[in-house]
């Protein structure tokens, strides 16, 4: 390959990887950089099917491996297929999982991510609370306990590829028993965290007790600061796409996105939470129930033509409006109103707030297309198209599915039992009867 050979701009099927040689990088007739050997390309063409923003030309003699679209995919299938299919293996020698069944194992596979832990790391710690499973996939690890009395440490053994621990912190609120150590060159586990910790019952209620999401919720944060900046409403935003991905890719629509159903974790990341409307109906089916909060509905909602997961694609640019300004772009003085301002469209809004850059106004626009099939992330690419946007430039996606990216407001907590950043609500007044027929007895 010579300095005559370019990889073009636009569309491509190929991702590359440069092996030897010098090639630069160009954009509408600019140089805007170099590179060597070690390189990936052309990467995005094949992961999101979307163009290509730049042209490489080789500037000496160079060897670069090529990977098809096509090829990729496969790959991708067979190996997503393997994994599962080893996830599910992995799960099914854990003899407190042993009586579930096949469709119980395969979700419980989905919801296994990888962790990798050099040598040294204490993966758990005795006398600790532990809230995550783990099973060894690549590596060992060293069991210790301490000596009743003594500052010393028995080692009870190790524990290989296909070992597991910390099943018990999925079913019951115990101490570790024992230390964990990754011993060299390091571990790979599958973990598994608990996000229902327990249920309760009395005469009265029923009682979940799930993840604590100290830093409040985004409405009264949005409340105290009037506004976000750009910066801070990309990220939540990014946040809420994400959890967008892993709802329809199962087919469920969500049906009730607004900042008061969005929590924020210890570490200023997002959660979506009240899952009430949200409703499982596949990638290609449609369902009419009315449902929403009346600044959010969607068009065809309110029209009872018939919805599917693109109604959370327009409320996702009521959001990100709300974000930016303080306040929704549809808000009428009664719900009729509202709603008939809805029907009117995005395009009626006249004057966006000054504070919403051209970028982030095109994205809720065309999130915001009164015809569904129009919607940004409702096309052939799908949520790529909204991750590719214009007001995502350089935004590190895969930062943050990894959690490794800032978040811009951290929440202060003082304690894990610190509930200052939430309001503060009067118990009922109105108690309920008791419920004693008994079709809770094992909750």
């Amino acid at each position: 390959m010579t300095g005559r050979s370019r990889f073009e701009s636009g569309s491509g099927d190929h991702m590359y990887v440069s092996a030897e040689g010098e090639f630069e990088v160009h954009k509408r007739g600019q140089i805007l950089g170099t590179f060597g050997p070690g390189r990936v390309f052309g990467e995005l063409a094949i992961l999101y099917n979307s163009q290509r923003n730049a042209s490489i030309r080789v500037v000496s003699e160079a060897l670069v491996w090529v990977l098809e679209r096509e090829v990729f995919k496969q790959i991708m299938r067979i190996s997503s297929i393997q994994r599962s299919q080893d996830n599910i293996k992995y799960l099914r020698s854990v003899p407190l999982l042993e009586h579930l069944s096949d469709k119980n194992l395969a979700e419980m596979s989905d919801l296994l991510r990888v962790k990798f832990f050099v040598p040294g790391t204490k993966i758990v710690e005795q006398d600790t609370n532990g809230n995550e499973f783990f099973i060894i996939s690549g590596g060992s690890v060293k069991i210790t306990k301490r000596i009743p009395g003594s500052t010393e440490e028995e080692d009870l053994g190790t524990l290989v590829r296909g070992d597991f621990f910390g099943e018990q912190a999925l079913l019951h609120q115990v101490l570790r028993q024992a230390t964990i150590t990754a011993l060299s060159p390091g571990v790979e586990c599958l973990v598994m965290e608990r996000e229902l910790y327990r249920t309760y019952r009395d005469t009265k209620y029923i009682y979940f007790l799930m993840e604590a999401c100290l830093g409040g919720d985004v409405f009264t944060v949005l409340q105290k600061h009037k506004k976000f900046q750009d910066n801070t409403a990309r990220f939540m935003v990014a946040c809420v796409v994400e959890a967008l991905v892993f709802l329809h890719d199962r087919g469920f629509i969500y049906r009730d996105l607004k900042p008061e159903n969005l929590l924020i974790d210890s570490t200023g990341y997002i959660k979506m939470t009240d899952f009430g409307f949200a409703k499982r109906i596949g990638t290609s089916g449609k369902t009419w129930t009315f449902a929403g909060t009346p600044e959010y509905v969607a068009p065809e909602i309110i029209l009872n033509r018939g919805h599917d997961r693109s109604v959370d694609y327009w409320a996702l640019g009521v959001l990100t409006y709300e974000l930016l300004s303080g306040s929704p772009p549809f808000r009428g003085t009664d719900h009729l109103k509202t709603y008939g301002l809805i029907l009117k469209g995005i395009e009626s809004v006249k004057g966006f707030p000054k504070e919403i850059t051209r970028e982030a106004k095109g994205l809720i626009r065309k999130l915001c297309r009164v015809v569904p099939t129009e919607r940004l992330g409702y096309q052939k690419n799908g949520i790529a198209d909204i991750k590719n946007h214009k007001w995502f430039n350089d935004f590190d996606w895969e930062a943050l599915k990894h959690r490794s990216l800032p978040a811009p407001i951290v929440q202060p907590v003082k304690s894990n039992t610190d509930t200052s950043n939430f309001d503060k609500y009067e118990r009922e007044k109105e108690i309920p009867p008791d419920e004693l027929s008994g079709w809770d007895k094992d909750f």
